[in-house]
């Protein structure tokens, strides 16, 4: 039998246990309310209801909303195809019934140039509305919206889809440094006389990279231009980068990284020797380039109706860059001594950087972007959580 000692030893132990089991619980609730609350808060802007708390617009009124080109809202060089329109009506009366539905398109916002109208039509779908005329390269389409129902007309604000490239030959040329053997960096400085009105980028890199104007990072996209067929097509991205170009002097800067084209592919093979105590790099590796490729076209608008083109060329300077390795399964390696500060800036001193040369590659086509990274993406806020916990078993 048991001493009273022992009983009592067992006693304290099952009590202790209770209570970290108790804790973790709490620390789990803790969790959970606050993931909750992250969620709603990210949510607060769209009208949609969730699962969790639902949140709604206090509006009374009808309105048209989430206004989509291939469930996009206002996609700038995507790959189109035949473009399908969608929109959705919120807050219709009750009892109401929609009678028509017309739907415009334009080369300008307020609507002077229509280009195509569909007029009123009862059957006119509203989740896929498609566009019956040939698109040009680079263009700016504007639509609209106009719904009847019974005993009101609801009018849309203008919604936008602008074109890709299409099948608009390519005016610039792959381009690559002599060595290979690190990930570089890429930089173009050139002169802009005269104010501009709009301007679009054109770009692609093998394996994958980050594109920079002036010093600032022109958009937030990861692993552009992603996981392609490389042989037969390669992704191209459009940015918008009005807000980032000036009159007078301008620096595109790229870099570039390993990615699927050159590092090593998939998680089966061989990991590569992050120590670099060796050369093993992984396997398999380089399926699509032995060299890193860029690709740059850059469209520029001026007030007087001319357009500016800057293109990857010899004209272009490329250094290493701090990255001494990357591979998106292994992970990164950087010699801090390497960094070039300011690197992509306008008064960077780029006399030491050696010039590019062009290089080919075997893809067949550049087709441009076809997916939307960041239409759906949730962002939550993220925090740390640090609890100690001590206690004495007997």
């Amino acid at each position: 039998m048991m001493t009273f000692f022992q009983r009592l030893s067992m006693h304290h132990y099952g009590m202790h246990a209770r209570i970290f089991l108790f804790i973790l619980f709490l620390q789990f609730s803790i969790l959970l309310l606050l993931g909750i609350f992250a969620f709603n808060k990210s949510h607060q802007n769209n009208s949609m209801h969730h699962f969790l708390f639902p949140i709604t617009k206090n509006i009374s009124f009808p309105f048209i909303d989430k206004m989509k080109t291939n469930g996009i809202s206002n996609p700038i060089g995507y790959e189109l195809g035949i473009p399908s329109l969608s929109w959705i009506i919120r807050n219709a009366p009750l009892n109401s019934k929609l009678v028509s539905s017309r739907v415009e398109i334009s080369e300008d916002e307020s609507f002077n140039k229509i280009l195509s109208d569909s007029g009123p039509k009862k059957d006119l779908s509203s989740i896929d509305y498609r566009v019956n005329f040939k698109l040009l390269p680079r263009k700016r389409y504007f639509w609209r919206v106009t719904a009847e129902l019974t005993n009101i007309t609801i009018k849309s604000p203008s919604a936008y889809f602008e074109t890709s490239k299409l099948d608009e030959p390519w005016q610039s040329n792959w381009i690559s440094p002599k060595n290979n053997k690190n990930p570089p960096i890429f930089r173009k400085q050139f002169t802009l006389k005269e104010n501009h009105e709009n301007a679009r980028i054109y770009i692609t890199g093998l394996g994958l990279y980050e594109l920079y104007i002036n010093g600032k990072r022109v958009s937030n996209e990861l692993f552009t231009p992603f996981c392609n067929s490389y042989e037969k097509w390669i992704q191209y991205q459009t940015f918008d980068v009005t807000d980032f170009i000036q009159k007078g002097e301008n620096v595109i800067g790229v870099i570039i990284g390993d990615g699927w084209a050159k590092g090593r592919w998939g998680f089966a093979g061989t990991p590569a020797d992050m120590t670099l105590k060796s050369e093993e790099r992984g396997f398999p590796r380089e399926i699509s380039t032995s060299k890193y490729l860029l690709n740059v076209e850059m469209h520029i608008k001026t007030e007087d109706n001319s357009e500016v083109v800057i293109v990857s060329d010899e004209t272009w300077k490329t250094s290493k860059s701090e990255i001494l390795f990357t591979n998106i399964y292994d992970g990164e390696v950087i010699d801090s001594n390497l960094i070039q500060e300011g690197w992509s800036n306008i008064d960077f001193d780029d006399s030491n950087w050696e010039s590019v040369q062009i290089a080919h590659h075997k893809s067949k086509n550049e087709n441009s972007q076809n997916y939307n990274d960041n239409e759906n993406t949730v962002k939550l806020p993220y925090f740390h959580l640090v609890c100690q916990i001590s206690f004495k078993f007997l």
